[in-house]
């Protein structure tokens, strides 16, 4: 069964009429009320914008040389060791 949610904060936004009525026409045609309907659609898109900016795309030379240097990392530089040791201390 789905899990009901406690709804009672609210959203208020300032839209135009021909917004508002292409918002109405489609959760009309969708069954839905048009809370329902803005809601399902502001998380699936929410949720869309914050999987996509949690991924890295990389190029196929800049992913070979990211396998390369987890495969083969370099020796620590002296300012690296000197960052470090301030760090721990």
């Amino acid at each position: 069964m789905a899990q009901v949610r406690k709804q009672d904060n609210r959203l208020d936004v300032r839209i135009s009429e021909e917004d508002k009525e292409l918002i109405e026409t489609a959760a009309r045609l969708k069954g839905q009320k048009m809370s329902a309907f803005v809601i399902e659609n502001m998380r699936r898109v929410s949720n869309t914008i914050i999987e996509t900016e949690k991924t890295i795309s990389l190029t196929d030379p800049a992913w070979d040389r990211f396998v390369d240097l987890v495969t083969n990392p370099p020796e620590p530089t002296t300012s690296l060791v000197n960052a470090f040791k301030k760090l721990k201390a």
